[in-house]
């Protein structure tokens, strides 16, 4: 018998890669469109200054749970929250779970009970079939002053827009039908409307000026007792963006911003129904409605200890979807340790989050950034220096160094470090141009910030850099750490500012976050 050719397993492997990202790219491209959740979409904030986008479940003094891309549920200590938003400019209009089960036939209408929402977005879900979905059909209209958008579902899947015939229609195609739950979504805004079904795009167009005033269902009169099921129907406006001021919260109260604009401060209780429950002085309790809410900031808490455990694995940097529809909000940026899986969808680590299964789609890139053990010093951030900084986020110092500690059970057998985001340090590396302010000055010793483990420094992050990282770009640096400073137990770690050598009362005002112990 001859013995097999080698060459032979390559087709047959390279099938098989290529059948797995192909796979791959279907699952991907099956998953609805990020933004349409049952629950309104809101950003959690947490100390690591990562953010998330999800549904807000619940929320009180003690922990934060919601759920991610729709389907992975997280529940993290508060402590661990900094900050719970609103989209930008988006506030709430409709939340309506019908009861927490599903409008079955019944006439049903809502009507804006301020103004109309001359810029909004509402969605509703249709559950998967069954076979006693037979027979029936729903109307879902929505009136937007004398004319009405009529969407119709049918009991076989399919779904027919119907617009006004004062509407036009820039672009539309045909969908197919759905059998699985899908999302129906509707996006206007004064002069322009789009209509999705999926993760279908139906149709867009220009239609006249004027808000939305009414949303209504009803089933047709044959088969009412068995209508299209529908549920998780949510109304929302948008408007113009109100920024949180940068300045820091009274300390200690927690903030909430309301739509118009006003910050109302007390102490967080927790998020219900109606809304979000602040008392304020002489225990007074009052509850900021979903329809008047924007954001809510924590007041500073130290972070619980557990945060600050290691994660191993491949540190990873993971980047969320970049078009969340229809709220375009920012990508989510986030580390953590990937202990299993490159072709699959890998079970990651998080020191917040905890360990979690990444489903196809969460995250559009994988960015290694070396490592196998990974754990936060500092996650927050801190301004260091002696003068204040409207653009930091912490416009007064706090102070000209920061210290703490961690534990090694056996020394770090390769290399380790300490790694920090930078903002606004100065410059005095080997490729600074010689015009850069303070260079002389930073090489004689002086304005520089140093980091030392156990007592002794192992080095100026101010040599790593060759300009100053500006406000809002904040730049990652990677300080190595010799074996010999550190030992077995408890090792202490601290970042010193020296001043400037004519005048010890200056110092560099810089702003670092993100402070990480990594071995290799």
């Amino acid at each position: 018998m001859k013995p097999p050719v080698r060459g032979c397993l390559r087709p047959a492997i390279l099938l098989a890669m290529l059948f797995v990202f192909v796979e791959g790219r279907r699952l991907a491209a099956s998953e609805p469109l990020l933004g349409a959740t049952p629950r309104p979409l809101r950003t959690m904030e947490l100390i690591t200054g990562e953010r998330f986008h999800g549904e807000l479940l619940r929320a009180d003094r003690t922990a934060v749970e919601f759920r991610w891309h729709g389907h992975t549920r997280f529940r993290v200590p508060a402590a661990a929250v900094t900050a719970i938003k609103n989209p930008p400019g988006v506030v709430d209009v409709l939340d309506e779970p019908f009861g927490r089960g599903e409008w079955q036939g019944e006439p049903w209408s809502f009507a804006p009970a301020t103004s109309p929402v001359t810029s909004g977005h509402a969605q509703i879900w249709r559950p998967s079939l069954t076979p006693a979905d037979n027979g029936g059909s729903a109307q879902w209209r929505l009136a937007f002053g004398s004319e009405r958008l009529r969407i119709e579902l049918h009991a076989d899947g399919s779904v027919s827009p119907h617009v006004p015939d004062r509407w036009t229609v820039a672009f539309r195609q045909p969908v197919p039908r759905f059998t699985e739950r899908v999302c129906l979504r509707v996006h206007w805004t004064e002069t322009e409307w789009r209509v999705a079904i999926g993760s279908a795009l139906w149709g867009q167009g220009t239609k006249p000026p004027g808000g939305l005033t009414a949303v209504a269902l009803s089933a047709d009169d044959l088969h009412e007792s068995s209508a299209v099921r529908l549920d998780d129907l949510t109304l929302r406006r948008c408007g113009p963006v109100s920024p949180f001021p940068a300045s820091e919260t009274p300390a200690p109260l927690d903030a909430v911003q309301r739509s118009e604009g006003d910050i109302w401060y007390g102490d967080f209780l927790n998020a219900t129904a109606a809304g979000v429950e602040l008392r304020g002085r002489l225990d007074a309790v009052t509850v900021i409605p979903w329809s008047e809410f924007t954001a809510l900031r924590f007041r500073s808490r130290p972070a619980p200890r557990e945060l600050l455990a290691p994660v191993q694995g491949r540190v990873m940097e993971f980047a969320g979807p970049s078009f969340w529809e229809p709220w375009r909000l920012d990508r989510e940026r986030w580390r953590a340790a990937q202990t299993s899986g490159w072709f699959t969808p890998p079970v990651v680590d998080h020191p917040v989050l905890g360990p979690f299964r990444l489903a196809p789609g969460d995250a559009s890139v994988r960015v290694l950034r070396g490592g196998s053990t990974w754990q936060w010093l500092h996650p927050g951030w801190i301004h260091l220096g002696n003068n204040l900084h409207e653009e930091y986020r912490a416009a007064r110092p706090s102070g000209t160094s920061l210290s703490g500690t961690f534990e090694l059970a056996a020394l770090p057998p390769r290399g380790a470090a300490v790694s920090l985001d930078a903002l606004g340090l100065e410059p005095c590396g080997g490729n600074t141009p010689p015009a850069q302010p303070f260079l002389e000055e930073l090489r004689a010793g002086g304005l520089r910030t140093a980091l030392l483990i156990n007592g002794e420094s192992v080095g100026d992050w101010n040599t790593l850099l060759s300009h100053r990282p500006p406000v809002g770009w904040p730049v990652r640096l990677r300080l190595p750490v010799p074996r010999e400073r550190l030992r077995v137990g408890r090792n202490e770690w601290e970042i010193r500012q020296q001043p400037l050598r004519s005048d010890p009362h200056e110092f560099d005002d810089c702003e670092l976050g993100r402070i990480a112990w990594e071995t290799e």
